[in-house]
């Protein structure tokens, strides 16, 4: 173990040979592999030939020597073990030409790392020694489906009820070991969807090579849009083999305000004035979505929640006019500002990379202390939610709820008033289950509680609420 001032530590280890007799230790290693496909390497499904060289650093003879080769890797098997190098004079080597012969298994893992063990003996004296060689074999890999719906689709990219599509991805061997005879089936769980062929050879894939797989899809015309299919490829070349599921929507996730209003989508509606669907200038079609008209210093927010199960990107079309370096729109993911806009700006796309999980989207307009500009307002449309997206609902307050909670969202404090007490105990707890704080209820008389929040960190929190034996849970959402 070697240290130094400003360097950093290292550590090696030091052989030891005692002051007299014979010491036999490995010294290197050639791979002769001219039955398989004769690059000098260890590939999978390949054996092998090695000429191990051993080194006599000792200061007497090794003589009459026997040298064994051993494993304990599962995915090889040493077929010649043992071979005699006879006498090995101090300071001298010995080599046995392709003298061990080695299987290395049609499943082993790209640069696996194989440790062998050399057992050299003679009549009087033995050593122990080792080596490792690294495996090569392939490593199979898909990319993401593509739908080309241009010739038996409307071209929107998307699958569509009573479409015939094709979808394809890519297939890569990314290992360092070509692989031969792959084959790619897909199957759907949906029964509204066939799949002609279900599956396609691609022959051999070279190292580093891709190779384009087109499945034809059909869409059964009564598919619901909106709904996730799901599809599993299964990679394949001998006894590797890759399994990738993905879930694709029919048609495109997407609020467009076409139905004149926000009931597509699980929409909720926050700040001093709720924004409202507007026919004047939309970016596409008939309607849009367009700020409330709010005083200085108050906000309108559009708010939705979703659950994404595989990372995507969430697009929409915007548009400002306000009071420039004031007045904002400004856009956030669980509490987090990820964009903002003051001042004149004529509608232009956004994306942004939204995570596998549960999020909460946020659409605030904001103004400042005074003075307004321009229309004094945001515009929204074609909000496209990434294709896996499922809307959640949110428990907002309603005039009919025994137990309300607001404001919701959040910022410092949250009120949580009820009809039917006593309210013994509140406890808040994060999306995984984690108990975040656990406190008394009061004000019991009022039926009313105050629960302090500025302590948690912006993002979807659970709400339970314990009244006698009965338990309540609540989501809420903090800023």
């Amino acid at each position: 173990f070697v240290v130094g001032r400003n360097c950093l530590p290292t550590s090696f280890s030091i052989q030891f040979i005692p002051a007299e007799g014979a010491y036999v230790v490995f010294s290197d290693v050639q791979i002769n592999d001219e039955s398989g496909n004769n690059n000098q390497q260890a590939d999978y499904n390949e054996t092998i030939m090695l000429t191990v060289t051993v080194g006599n650093v000792g200061l007497g003879d090794a003589n009459n020597l026997t040298v064994t080769l051993s494993s304990i890797d599962p995915f090889v098997t040493i077929t010649d073990t043992i071979e005699n190098y006879g006498n090995v004079p101090s300071g001298q080597q010995a080599t046995i030409e392709n003298g061990f012969s080695v299987y290395l298994h049609d499943s082993i893992p790209d640069q696996h790392s194989i440790a062998f063990t050399l057992h050299c003996q003679t009549e009087t004296d033995s050593w122990d020694s080792g080596f490792g060689i690294t495996a090569q074999a392939p490593v199979l890999s898909l990319g993401t489906p593509v739908i080309f719906d241009a010739t038996g689709g409307n071209n929107s990219g998307s699958l569509d009820p009573g479409e015939t599509d094709t979808l394809a991805i890519d297939a890569s061997n990314f290992g360092h070991s070509d692989c031969f005879n792959v084959q790619i089936s897909l199957s759907a769980t949906s029964p509204h969807v066939t799949i002609n062929p279900s599956s396609l050879s691609l022959q051999d894939l070279l190292t580093n090579q891709s190779k384009t797989a087109g499945f034809e899809i059909t869409i059964d015309e009564n598919t619901s849009v909106g709904s996730l299919i799901e599809f599993t490829y299964l990679l394949s070349s001998g006894a590797y083999q890759l399994v990738a599921t993905y879930y694709i929507p029919v048609g495109l996730v997407m609020e467009d305000f076409e139905t004149g209003d926000f009931s597509r989508f699980e929409w909720q509606h926050g700040g001093n004035q709720p924004w409202m669907v507007s026919g004047a200038d939309p970016f596409a079609g008939d309607f849009s979505a367009k700020s409330g008209a709010i005083g200085d210093e108050q906000t309108s927010e559009l708010i939705i929640e979703l659950e994404v199960l595989s990372s995507d990107n969430l697009t929409y079309w915007r548009k400002v006019s306000s009071e420039a370096d004031y007045d904002y729109l400004r856009f956030y993911i669980d509490g987090t500002m990820a964009g903002e806009w003051a001042g004149e700006y004529d509608w232009d796309g956004e994306t942004y990379s939204i995570s596998s999980g549960v999020h909460l989207l946020k659409w605030s307009y904001e103004k400042d202390i005074n003075t307004s500009g321009g229309a004094d307002c945001a515009w929204l449309d074609n909000i496209v939610f990434p294709p896996t997206a499922t809307i959640l609902t949110i428990n907002w307050f309603s005039e009919n709820d025994e137990i309300r909670i607001y404001p919701n969202p959040a910022n410092d404090q949250l009120n949580i008033e009820f009809d039917k007490g006593p309210l013994v105990e509140v406890t808040v707890y994060n999306l995984l289950g984690l108990k975040i704080n656990t406190v008394q209820a009061g004000d019991v008389d009022r039926h009313l509680t105050r629960i302090d929040v500025t302590s948690l960190k912006p993002g979807i929190y659970l709400v339970e609420m314990l009244f006698g034996d009965r338990k309540i849970i609540r989501k809420v959402v903090i800023n």
